[in-house]
C-alpha cells in the first residue's frame, strides 16, 4: 500500500439522480415505499419530490471512469503475492436529501491509510476513501466512507 496517497484526490465526475434509476434501486432492494414510485405522492411529502433511497449513491460506481479512479496501491490474491482484499467498513453521513432530477458532482479522496497486526498473524493494511456528493446548488448531500483491508498471508517481497 502506498501511504503517500493519503490526501490524494481523484478527478471529480458528475452523475444524474435519475428517477428511473431510483425506481430500479428501490425495486432491487425490495423497497415498495410509494415515495420512490409515485412522483405526485412524493411531492406531497416533506421531501417535495422523489428522494433517493438510503445507500443509492453506490450507483456512482457505475459512473466512475478510469480517470476518476484512485489507485491505492493495493494487491489482491489474483496477483499471486499472498494478499487478500476485504471489505472493512462503510459509513454513510446524510446531510441533505438527494432528489430525482438533481445532478451530483462526486469528489473522491484517500482519507486515511494505516496498518495493524492481525490476530492470526500477518499485517493488515487499511485504506479509507471518502466520496462526497454535491448537488447542482453546491450543497453537500452525502459523505460515503469506505474502508478496505489488505491482509497479508505472507509478507510482501517488493
Amino acid at each position: 500500500m502506498d501511504y503517500s496517497k493519503v490526501g490524494q484526490e481523484a478527478a471529480p465526475f458528475t452523475m444524474p439522480a435519475d428517477w428511473s434509476k431510483i425506481r430500479e434501486f428501490a425495486n432491487a432492494t425490495l423497497n415498495d415505499d410509494p415515495i420512490y414510485f409515485d412522483p405526485e405522492y412524493a411531492e406531497k411529502t416533506r421531501f417535495g419530490g422523489v428522494p433517493t433511497p438510503p445507500t443509492w449513491v453506490v450507483d456512482m460506481l457505475f459512473w466512475a471512469t478510469p480517470e476518476t479512479h484512485l489507485d491505492l496501491g493495493l494487491v489482491d490474491s489474483t496477483q499471486g503475492k499472498g494478499g487478500y482484499l476485504l471489505h472493512g467498513e462503510t459509513e454513510w453521513i446524510y446531510l441533505k436529501p438527494i432528489l430525482a432530477g438533481d445532478t451530483l458532482t462526486v469528489k473522491t479522496k484517500v482519507a486515511d491509510m494505516y496498518e495493524k497486526q492481525g490476530r492470526r498473524g500477518g499485517k493488515m493494511e487499511f485504506a479509507v476513501t471518502e466520496h462526497t456528493f454535491i448537488n447542482q446548488h453546491g450543497e453537500e448531500c452525502v459523505r460515503y466512507l469506505s474502508t478496505v483491508i489488505q491482509q497479508w498471508v505472507t509478507p510482501p517481497t517488493s
